[in-house]
């Protein structure tokens, strides 16, 4: 095929697609200005919300409700409450009050003098970009093909002399080794290390990396987390050990407490990580000595961890293995996004219970209850009555994205209901995190009416098109094309498409310029009568 025809194939979606982006662009932007608009000419007390005067049983209710819970290694329970009312100054320690289950105060003062030792949990994110040790050397969350960052581990001696560099390649999905003159030792990759290119083969999906230094080594060591496998990758000892092999099942959450076994304000607890997978499998890997052991807890325990976050924590002492469940009867999010504008009103003007269990995990991997300490969280709407500048707001913001795209709606549904961690999107990497918020940001809160006004604007499309239209194709398109992106996409079909149209000198019907026969009757555009041809005649000069 020629250059030529290429061109032409491509020219016309090319000219379309950034049409319709600069038309997304302008109308994403007015959106942002009638918003700045409306918070600029807001009152000064605009976003103050009405609180109304609570009873001294309610307020009792929300002081419970908002205290932090914490146990102690025997399972006693302490409700903490912080004091508010001091300045806001760096310098100053945070003040607090000790509490026991039936809220007898057991002492107050400063939160670092508090003379009680509470239990000391992991920190649990999805993956494992950040380890509870600190020496741990680097991290990264994003080395793909597309969006890479070079990644260089050194291998160096006791006078911190590198001896090795092993670079981590994106593509094929491996690291590459170089000795202090920089010519090539070797690879490493799933299969551990090896001399030869051909015999390397790669990690799989990569998720997340954490780097570390081992008492034992000057060296770094790094965690690599694949989607379904979790390597220890020690450069100065040339190994790769497969810690977490599932296979068949995606890895979806992973908390690590002194897993290089360097803490000393840890001692207490034993090397652990704790790996909660997409088919809710809970187990924990154990070090001094090692060990595996499969927690058996509801699959509804798991799924709920995975979607909030702070449902089940798990620890390991010396003596015995201890792990906290959070819970509560509130309903979860629908994954129709439809519903959760319902969904939150009932969440506000509802009360609801919740719970936290410390449990005693015994070798076999079965729970034994410790304690479980229950509540009653108020609806916010006995706090917070109204806020009149923000209703306002979020009011305005309701009507002007009537006009958003529905497939942002389309793109926002799949991705929630695809994605099991979806309301973790705050902690993705650029640029998927700003495009997420973007479309959570501008996409429809109200489908049926972002409907109604994406049919009339296609009614509008199809009233434009009908006398223009060249083929049945290219009509159709747009009229879906419209829908889709609503008034995006009739700005656009509108800055492509508006053409002189004329009357057919047959049927009288308006018809288009674009082709030469009319769309309605067929007939051909009149050819205009020729003329008589006008003779010049140029006279010669008889000089």
């Amino acid at each position: 095929m020629k250059l030529q025809h290429i061109t032409a194939y491509i020219s016309v979606p090319a000219k379309v697609i950034m049409t319709l982006i600069t038309v997304l662009i302008a109308v994403m932007i007015l959106q942002a200005v009638i918003m700045g608009m409306v918070s600029i000419f807001l009152p000064q007390n605009g976003y103050q919300r009405d609180e109304p005067e609570l009873t001294q049983a309610q307020e009792q209710r929300w002081r419970i409700a908002e205290m932090g819970k914490l146990f102690l290694v025997d399972g006693t329970i302490h409700l903490i409450h912080s004091i508010k009312d001091q300045p806001n100054r760096w310098d100053q320690e945070r003040q607090i009050e000790v509490y026991d289950a039936n809220n007898n105060l057991l002492w107050a003062g400063e939160q670092e003098k508090n003379p009680y030792t509470y239990l000391q949990w992991p920190d649990y994110r999805r993956g494992i970009h950040q380890l509870l040790e600190p020496r741990y050397m680097a991290e990264m969350r994003m080395i793909t093909p597309q969006l890479s960052q070079t990644l260089m581990v050194p291998v160096v001696n006791s006078e911190r002399q590198i001896l090795q560099r092993w670079r981590y390649e994106p593509g094929p999905d491996y690291f590459v080794g170089f000795n202090s003159e920089g010519g090539k030792i070797g690879y490493a990759g799933s299969n551990g290390f090896t001399k030869l290119q051909n015999e390397v083969k790669p990690f799989g999906e990569f998720k997340y990396m954490t780097g570390y230094q081992a008492e034992e080594s000057p060296s770094p060591q790094l965690l690599w987390h694949a989607e379904n496998h979790l390597y220890q990758i020690n450069f100065e000892k040339a190994t790769v050990e497969a810690i977490v092999d599932l296979q068949d099942d995606i890895i979806e959450r992973i908390a690590l407490t002194n897993w290089a076994g360097i803490e000393p304000q840890k001692n207490k607890y034993r090397p652990q990580m704790h790996v909660l997978t997409d088919k809710a499998r809970n187990f924990l890997l154990l070090k001094a000595p090692d060990q595996q052991l499969n927690i058996n807890t509801p699959a509804e325990w798991l799924y709920h961890s995975l979607l909030w976050g702070r449902d089940i924590r798990i620890v390991a002492l010396d003596d015995k293995i201890l792990m906290q469940h959070y819970g509560t009867d509130q309903k979860i999010p629908p994954r129709d996004t439809l519903l959760p504008g319902k969904w939150w009103e009932e969440y506000r003007t509802k009360s609801h219970k919740e719970w936290t269990e410390l449990h005693q995990v015994d070798s076999a991997g079965k729970l034994t209850l410790i304690r479980r300490f229950e509540w009653i969280r108020p609806p916010l709407v006995e706090k917070i009555a109204s806020s009149r500048g923000y209703d306002l707001f979020l009011r305005v913001r309701y009507y002007e994205t009537m006009f958003s795209p529905p497939v942002l709606n389309i793109a926002w549904l799949w991705w929630y209901q695809f994605d099991s961690e979806i309301v973790f999107y705050r902690d993705w990497v650029e640029p998927y995190r700003s495009m997420v918020e973007l479309i959570r940001y501008h996409q429809s809160s109200n489908m049926a009416l972002n409907w109604a006004i994406g049919g009339l604007l296609v009614c509008a499309a199809f009233y434009h098109a009908w006398p223009r239209r060249t083929s049945w194709g290219r009509f159709v398109f747009w009229l879906v094309f419209v829908a889709v992106f609503n008034l995006a996409g009739f700005l656009t079909y509108l800055a492509l498409n508006h053409t002189t149209v004329i009357r057919c000198s047959t049927c009288g019907k308006k018809r288009g310029l674009q082709r030469p026969d009319c769309p309605s009757c067929g007939a051909l555009l009149p050819i205009p009568k020729g003329r008589e041809t006008d003779l010049i005649m140029v006279g010669q000069s008889n000089s």
